[in-house]
């Protein structure tokens, strides 16, 4: 089975619902729950990325809580996590980089995303350019009964 096989057994496709918390210390005391969220990972962590002390950590959730989002940024530099069940903390940081890349990109996004250098556990490294005339788009008719706030892409 190859490494992007393995995120894909996790998560086939990087647009869903997710909860993103921050990376904090190894005690969990600056942990911070930054919220629920739906639409695609490397544009949740283009909106989050100024919010991230390592990294952004990405757990998949069922639709329960979503976050409005507001003006997105035109580039980004970020380090994200998957949960620990997308196979990745086990692979070398040079290829979870490439691999992580290449399944944010089996989807499409309003940015152009590249893989970027990350030296924190389990990270990865990504950078995104917004693409031009990206508009947001409004996948929320997709979901089924979304009872708060959602991140609109």
């Amino acid at each position: 089975m190859s490494e992007l096989d393995r995120i894909k057994e996790w998560a086939e496709s990087p647009v869903g619902v997710w909860k993103v918390t921050t990376e904090g210390d190894c005690e969990g005391r600056s942990t911070k729950n930054l919220g629920t969220f739906f639409g695609h990972v490397a544009d949740i962590a283009a909106k989050l990325h100024s919010q991230s002390f390592y990294s952004l950590k990405f757990a998949k959730v069922d639709p329960a809580e979503v976050d409005l989002s507001a003006e997105m940024p035109e580039e980004f530099e970020c380090s994200i996590v998957l949960d620990i069940n997308s196979g990745t903390w086990d692979m070398k940081h040079p290829v979870r980089d490439r691999v992580v890349s290449e399944w944010l990109n089996t989807e499409p996004s309003a940015y152009n995303i590249s893989p970027d250098k990350c030296n924190y556990y389990a990270s990865s490294g990504i950078s995104g350019k917004k693409k031009s005339g990206a508009k947001t788009s409004k996948p929320v008719s997709k979901l089924p009964k979304i009872p708060s706030r959602i991140l609109q892409l």
